[in-house]
């Protein structure tokens, strides 16, 4: 299926109503299912090509008090110095899914931004190393 085909396919299930992130969520296992693959067995360049044709619609805004972030997640030293899970190699984490109660003022996208960028370069650097 060309990467065309997929985006169509994607379109089509969000056109017909799948706006919410399960919607979002049986849109991409549509397109896996028309390729005879689960979400689950796709190569990760693949699942990214599929999440990325996904629009995502924006309809508003929530209240201050849903905007505050709040503790919880993973812990900090269950991951190593490039986010990465230890006990998971090539599971990274990042933003919300971090253990962090901070005062962000206002910050929460930038640190979540800043830290998936982090996570982004540890996972290439994974991705680099030699094979043991």
């Amino acid at each position: 299926m060309t990467r065309g085909t997929r985006q169509a396919v994607v379109l089509e299930c969000v056109a017909q109503g799948a706006a919410t992130v399960a919607g979002r969520d049986r849109a991409l296992q549509e397109v896996a299912k028309a390729e005879g693959l689960s979400l689950s067995s796709l190569p990760p360049d693949r699942l990214a090509v599929l999440v990325n044709a996904v629009p995502i619609k924006l309809t508003g805004t929530s209240g201050l008090a849903r905007a505050i972030s709040s503790a919880g997640g993973i812990a900090r030293d269950e991951l190593d110095t490039d986010l990465m899970f230890k006990r998971l190699p090539g599971v990274f984490a990042a933003g919300e899914m971090l253990d962090w109660e901070a005062p962000t003022g206002g910050y929460l996208l930038q640190a979540s931004f800043a830290t998936g960028a982090a996570a982004g370069r540890g996972a290439l650097k994974w991705l680099r190393a030699p094979v043991a």
